[in-house]
């Protein structure tokens, strides 16, 4: 209860802003930081002049962000407008790129008759296989439409309150984004105009996640440790991923001896996760169960880098598949964490963060294309360069082109990409990640390459870390003991 005692305060810093309100410091313009947004303003007037200076206000790019996500969104709504014909269910939604789970779900796990994502179905329908708080937002829109009446009018009924669902928990992602970013909110347009909006924003429902970690991170950036930990576990609550902010929380807290925090971070993430699963887990265990029975059990899937090897020749299904993510997955990790504590200067808390959510989905059984959403925030606060961004997108969307392409060889042989082509474009996403991850890792080793600290920034994201004496990471500590 604590932690919703501070709501109020936490919706008044939001409005106000408290230790990064942007109008103690000027905004930083991304025409005149960065040189790849100079080079293509020029056609708009070009970059802003020396003598001007940009409002202070966090509503005027969170108005523009209202603007260009609306429209990058609705490119997505038309491009599953051909879908749409069929209520999503007919064998062309592969070649014609339009296939999303809110219409195929709909209808395969029985939602269009009003069974609960996770109650006992009589006709041996399968179980929702998402967390309860996904499968909650999956079952509200069937409240309002109802089980009666012509099922396609009905799923495409769905996908359009769906869509709505989704536009305003981005909305909401793009809005704490502008918040917690500083002296930068101009990078939150990097969220809201990402080419990934449009391809996989309406693709699954995981755009609840992604709202609710960076609104964790906005709580922590306010130093209200408790709510970022709430929203921690409601995020987890709906995908598991939410649950490695603590992870680099720990590793700052390591750099400066601090763990108030993150201590009461982590009691909040726990408590919010065990107070939304439980009832689930006590009333429909079966259903509850299916999410992590299917992680647990499923082999090497589309998308992973697993997959791509195996069609490449290596043969990589004489392994155990969750001993393999996992171990992969922890090596990942224990070297972010290495970097982290050995690097020459604290890293920024997105930074940490970024690189162990990219362990996790490169290391992953399943690659979704809309992982990507995962990571957007994530990049527009740790790496805020358009040029790395469209060099990344590119790679994201070559995948979503192939990944349909290959998935209609069940439907159409003659229309479809082969293994090994498809592996060559699981690679090169994949690539695209890592170029990222790259830049990243270079920027805390060489924090004078950290686009956010060139201006004598710590940590924007930071929170109760930011501008804390930095104490060394591992190895002043061991010496320190030592003595």
């Amino acid at each position: 209860m604590q932690a919703f005692s501070h709501l109020g305060a936490f919706v008044q810093d939001l409005t106000r802003g408290v230790r990064h309100d942007v109008s103690v410091q000027p905004v930083v313009s991304p025409s005149r930081d960065d040189n790849f947004v100079a080079a293509e303003s020029h056609g708009l007037g070009g970059p802003l002049g020396k003598r001007a200076r940009l409002s202070t206000s966090r509503w005027t790019p969170f108005i523009v962000g209202i603007l260009l996500s609306g429209v990058v969104f609705s490119i997505g709504i038309i491009m599953r407008g051909p879908c749409a014909e069929s209520g999503f269910q007919d064998g062309t939604v592969y070649v014609k790129m339009c296939y999303t789970d809110i219409g195929k779900l709909y209808v395969d796990r029985g939602l269009d008759r009003g069974d609960f994502p996770y109650a006992s179905r009589l006709d041996g329908t399968d179980y929702v296989e998402y967390p309860v708080l996904q499968g909650l937002l999956m079952w509200i829109p069937t409240k309002v439409i109802g089980t009666t009446g012509d099922v396609k009018a009905r799923t495409i009924e769905y996908y359009a309150l769906s869509s709505l669902l989704l536009y305003a928990l981005l909305l909401l992602a793009i809005w704490a984004t502008v918040q917690s970013a500083g002296r930068r909110p101009w990078d939150a347009l990097i969220l809201a105009a990402a080419p990934s909006i449009a391809l996989v924003g309406t693709l699954n429902w995981d755009l609840l996640p992604v709202a609710l970690l960076a609104l964790a991170i906005l709580a922590w950036s306010r130093e209200r440790p408790w709510l970022c930990g709430v929203l921690i576990g409601l995020g987890a609550a709906a995908k598991l991923y939410p649950f490695l902010l603590l992870v680099a929380l720990f590793v700052l807290a390591v750099r400066t001896r601090r763990f108030s925090g993150f201590t009461r971070a982590t009691l909040g993430a726990i408590g919010a996760w065990v107070a939304v699963n439980l009832p689930f887990a006590w009333l429909y265990p079966e259903g509850w169960r299916a999410f992590y029975e299917l992680s647990r059990d499923r082999g090497f899937d589309f998308g992973s880098v697993w997959l791509s090897l195996r069609f490449l020749g290596v043969p990589v299904d004489k392994v155990d598949s969750s001993q393999a993510v996992a171990g992969s997955f922890g090596l990942l990790v224990l070297g972010v964490i290495a970097l982290s504590l050995f690097a020459p200067r604290r890293p920024r808390l997105v930074q940490v963060l970024l690189l162990i959510v990219m362990a996790f989905v490169l290391t992953n059984k399943v690659y979704s294309p809309q992982y990507a959403l995962w990571l957007l925030p994530l990049v527009a606060l740790a790496r805020p360069r358009w040029r790395d961004v469209v060099i990344w997108q590119t790679g994201q969307a070559l995948y979503y082109v192939g990944v349909w392409l290959w998935l209609n060889k069940f439907t159409e042989a003659d229309r479809s990409l082969d293994d090994r082509s498809y592996a060559i474009l699981i690679l090169i996403q994949v690539a695209s990640d890592v170029f990222i991850a790259g830049l990243v890792i270079r920027d805390i080793w060489k924090p004078e390459h950290d686009p956010v600290r060139m201006d004598g920034s710590d940590d924007p994201q930071g929170g109760e870390f930011d501008g804390l004496p930095d104490h060394g990471g591992v190895r002043k500590t061991v010496v320190e003991v030592a003595r």
